[in-house]
């Protein structure tokens, strides 16, 4: 699931704009780091074949976060609310426990 919304984030007085929104559910999608490499892709406009530089292990341990945030012992005793964000490139990348893959770019480049 896909929407596009408007939204900006304040990070150390720069401006994000939100430019790409996916809803992972793990039940029914593949692992995460493939619905986080969809998100960036469609934010940037290109195939997620392209979004290889640099590889997004090198960037932050998704599977660790996807077995902490959505893994089978947690599912169910969860009830709390979590972001992860890291630096994507020039995005920020924000994962929260309810699912929502966020990818925000600088306001000046949008």
């Amino acid at each position: 699931m896909k929407n596009h919304n408007s939204g900006s984030v304040n990070d150390n007085n720069s401006t994000w704009t939100l430019v790409e929104q996916h809803h992972y559910d793990p039940a029914k999608d593949a692992d995460l780091t493939t619905a986080v490499v969809f998100a960036v892709a469609d934010a940037i406009d290109v195939s997620p074949l392209e979004v290889k530089s640099p590889p997004m292990y090198e960037c932050v341990d998704l599977a660790t976060l996807e077995a902490a945030f959505f893994g089978s012992d947690v599912v169910g005793r969860c009830q709390g609310t979590g972001t992860v964000e890291f630096v994507y490139n020039e995005f920020i990348v924000g994962i929260s426990i309810n699912g929502w893959i966020r990818i925000y770019e600088p306001a000046s480049n949008g």
